[in-house]
């Protein structure tokens, strides 16, 4: 997300350490939720756990939406710097890998309430 190497892929996106760790924080709320003393799927469980990750998603993109838009104002009323262009790439994939993001999850929710299908990682 941030421009930094890759080192770690979460669900097919590729994120530097930092920026994984910052995702699985926010995603780590979802985890909590799980009851491993429960192996039936309650539906509204699922739902619960699918809806609280579209709204992480989508904040996550609201919040880099404001940097991407910001960066995309400025970028031609400010004097240029060195690192101005690699700013903007950096806060384009920021922006992209959230957005992306987002649709997994309300995929996974779509999926979820018109098919039925609970997502592998929510099975137990």
């Amino acid at each position: 997300m941030c421009g930094a190497n890759v080192s770690v892929y979460i669900r097919d996106l590729p994120f530097c350490s930092n920026c994984a760790s910052k995702i699985v924080d926010e995603w780590k709320t979802l985890t909590d939720l799980k009851q491993p003393s429960q192996p039936e799927h309650d539906a509204a469980d699922v739902a619960k756990k699918l809806d609280a990750e579209v709204e992480s998603a989508r904040r996550r993109l609201k919040l880099v939406q404001k940097d991407f838009e910001e960066a995309v104002a400025n970028a031609g009323h400010i004097a240029p710097h060195p690192d101005g262009q690699q700013h903007l790439r950096n806060v384009g994939r920021e922006y992209r890998f959230a957005a992306d993001a987002l649709s997994w999850a309300m995929t996974r929710y779509s999926k979820f309430k018109t098919d039925g299908v609970i997502p592998e990682d929510l099975k137990e």
